[in-house]
């Protein structure tokens, strides 16, 4: 286990389709940050008796898998063709995008999955598999998790990892209901239940509202990003203590 882990993690709670991966995409252009793609770490183990079965689903069906084993090849094809596909642009480095299983040599994906399929307990399995990433990835000064679903979650976070931040970026409803149907329909082919999705949104609206205060969340808006990024953005890192230089700022913003 990592000494005082806690305090080198961050955790981006959700919303869903409110700009949790933008705001993460935008964390991992810091020098002192490295984010992971949504992981569901906590709702899985807590789901899965057998952390075998858990663990095979985190490397295969989550975000961060990044595909799986099955797009392994396109993966290193890919970024052995971004400086090609984005001639003339600056090309990010696999330190500024959030990192998925893919980026992880071979050997240590399989250091990882035997690690985490010893865990004793769900709060093993989390700090195994946040312990293992930042030990992998120091110097980063945070490593920040992206999981839509972490709202319900928090008292859980704020338990196992005292000192970890908690951040949870929130949208107007209505905008989410718009943004939830064309995403079922573009990538899923799948229509929308109006009413669940305004419901869904409620609840998770309510739960934040809930833990705010008690957790310790620090909480901004996707309009307030959109509206006034720069002053968002600095009191965000400000509340993580990074460096937060109207430079450094501008920078992010613009990449």
């Amino acid at each position: 286990m990592v000494n005082d882990l806690d305090r080198h993690l961050a955790f981006i709670l959700g919303h869903y389709k409110s700009g949790s991966t933008w705001l993460a995409n935008l964390l991992s252009l810091h020098p002192d940050v490295m984010g992971l793609r949504e992981t569901h770490v906590f709702r899985y183990s807590q789901d899965c008796e057998d952390f075998s079965e858990c663990t095979e689903r985190l490397y295969e069906e989550v975000a961060w898998s990044g595909g799986g084993k099955k797009a392994l090849a396109r993966h290193k094809v890919g970024n052995l063709l971004r400086p090609v596909r984005r001639t003339g642009q600056a090309t990010l480095k696999p330190s500024e995008r959030p990192l998925t299983l893919l980026d992880l040599s071979l050997a240590d994906q399989k250091r990882l999955r035997s690690s985490l399929e010893a865990s004793r307990s769900w709060q093993e399995y989390c700090q195994r598999f946040y312990g293992f990433h930042y030990q992998v990835l120091e110097p980063a000064r945070y490593l920040v998790d992206k999981t839509s679903t972490n709202i319900a979650y928090a008292p859980d976070a704020r338990e196992l990892f005292p000192d970890a931040k908690l951040i949870a970026v929130y949208r107007d409803g209505r905008d989410v209901v718009v943004s939830d149907r064309f995403h079922l329909q573009n990538n899923y082919g799948r229509e929308q239940d109006f009413e669940a999705s305004v419901e869904t949104w409620r609840e998770v609206m309510e739960t934040q509202l809930r833990h705010e205060e008690s957790q310790g969340i620090h909480t901004l808006s996707y309009e307030s990003l959109l509206a006034d990024g720069v002053e968002t953005t600095t009191r965000l890192l400000r509340h993580l203590d990074l460096e937060h230089s109207a430079d450094r700022v501008n920078d992010l913003l613009h990449r």
